[in-house]
């Protein structure tokens, strides 16, 4: 059975068993065209700041396990091969891409570059490969502010003068700003926990699922999830799996969340009662 929580080291695995690439014996992550482009801002309160300060935060805390939002997949074939499409999280896989790439650049000596190349865009991969997965010119970009960076990177003309290519180098830009900032021997340790103790849950679709109607459904009227939301889908999906025959197919899983899902909300509805929050 494939797990449902990963390390960020083993989100972008595809050598090792606990590898999520390697789980579903995909190559790579592939963020199709239906998805909007990039848009976290770097910012005093975008949320590449926002995720960076949060990061710190709880390295700083020396906290054993640090949780983000799930992110929504589903195991595709592309060019004879199977890729994981992203239908939910692509802006946090590409932050997290961007983060790791330019703490490789800072740390070569003592890092691993875990997500290489394991980004596949639709309608950016020039800028990946170019900027991004080459270190020469990642460090070079990343010093630069957005007009320095259109004449060094085009020459003076306008190809890269999009929204989403503005974005990308501002949390290139922010990556190393924040980074550069402190210590080495911080850095090192911080990149640990980052790769291991930071933690996503991959929430897998089936294939016969059409991935434009999950990412509807799931980007209209959004609310973000709470930490007492993530822990209950995923203890419910991973009870749910353990409770359906032999691991159980699509179907069987639906049914027994449903089933816990209603009782979990009976629970919390008694849970909150007067009588018993008064009593607590």
């Amino acid at each position: 059975m494939r797990e449902l929580v990963f390390a960020i080291q083993d989100v972008f695995n595809d050598r090792t068993p606990s590898g999520c690439l390697t789980q579903y014996k995909a190559q790579g992550f592939h963020i199709p065209a239906y998805q909007r482009g990039y848009k976290w801002g770097s910012d005093p309160n975008g949320a590449v700041t926002l995720l960076l300060s949060d990061l710190w935060k709880a390295f700083e805390n020396d906290e054993e396990e640090y949780y983000l939002q799930y992110i929504t997949v589903k195991a595709i074939p592309l060019n004879k091969k199977i890729y994981l499409e992203v239908i939910d999280g692509q802006q946090r896989l590409t932050t997290l891409s961007i983060l790791l790439a330019v703490l490789f650049e800072i740390n070569q000596e003592v890092d691993e570059e875990v997500s290489s190349h394991k980004l596949d865009y639709v309608i950016r991969e020039d800028f990946f490969s170019e900027f991004v997965y080459d270190h020469e010119r990642l460090a070079e970009i990343g010093h630069l502010q957005w007009e320095a960076f259109l004449q060094h990177a085009s020459g003076g003309f306008g190809e890269l003068d999009r929204q989403d290519i503005y974005y990308l180098q501002g949390a290139i830009h922010k990556c190393y700003d924040f980074l550069e900032k402190k210590k080495k021997e911080q850095l090192k340790k911080f990149s640990s926990f980052l790769r291991g103790s930071v933690k996503l849950i991959i929430n897998s679709v089936e294939r016969h699922i059409k991935s434009e109607t999950v990412f509807k459904n799931l980007n209209s009227n959004k609310v973000p999830l709470t930490e007492t939301e993530l822990v209950k889908a995923l203890f419910i999906t991973r009870l749910g799996r353990s409770q359906a025959s032999g691991g159980g197919n699509f179907r069987e899983v639906l049914e027994v969340r449903l089933g816990l899902s209603r009782t979990w909300d009976e629970i919390q509805h008694w849970v909150n009662s007067k009588e018993i929050s008064f009593f607590y």
